[in-house]
């Protein structure tokens, strides 16, 4: 097809020396230009369905980020509500090992009740 468009250039180049008229040209130039249009329906084709696959992708990609991001904020929420006795205690443990004051500064952790 391309070999066509070039071998036409040609031609028309040459009927412009010649000085014919545009009409003249398209008498001598003709090319069946049915199977790049049908070409070009595949490729609009083919993306629409790139376009539509992506678009599932990335809404699957974006639900499984939100549950995560709201499972972690209610376990936090849930870890910070309760406090259990093991909870002091991992606190208790890691005061006694890393100093009091600098875990709780370094943590910001305030300890109720």
């Amino acid at each position: 097809m391309a070999a066509q468009y070039n071998n036409a250039i040609d031609i028309a180049r040459k009927m412009v020396v010649e000085n014919k008229t545009p009409t003249d040209s398209d008498k001598k130039v003709k090319i069946d230009d049915s199977r790049a249009f049908k070409a070009f329906e595949v490729v609009q084709l083919t993306i629409a369905e790139h376009e539509e696959t992506a678009a599932l992708t990335m809404k699957s990609t974006v639900m499984t980020l939100f549950t995560t991001v709201l499972t972690a904020i209610v376990s936090l929420l849930y870890l910070y509500s309760v406090r259990s006795d093991k909870a002091s205690f991992f606190h208790e443990e890691l005061c006694h090992k890393y100093g009091k004051r600098r875990f709780d500064r370094l943590f910001q952790y305030q300890r109720q009740g």
